[in-house]
């Protein structure tokens, strides 16, 4: 799956983030250096988007069977 990837150039150093990932945004040394941190955030962020989702489940099972006992 590809993403938009937007790299800044600043006086001292580049920044990168993608509109399709939200908050996620890196800085670094060199424009190399902020798309490696970028793909890496980026893994980071589904990881952690995954583990809220199977927690959500998890909650609305729970939430689901307790009505139904009551």
């Amino acid at each position: 799956m590809g993403y938009t990837v937007v790299v800044e150039q600043t006086p001292n150093n580049y920044s990168a983030y993608s509109p399709d990932y939200p908050g996620v945004g890196v800085a670094g040394a060199t424009e190399q250096d902020v798309r490696k941190l970028l793909a890496e955030a980026i893994e980071i962020w589904g990881e952690e988007e995954r583990k809220d989702a199977e927690q959500d489940d998890e909650r609305a099972a729970t939430q689901s069977r307790e009505a139904a006992s009551a």
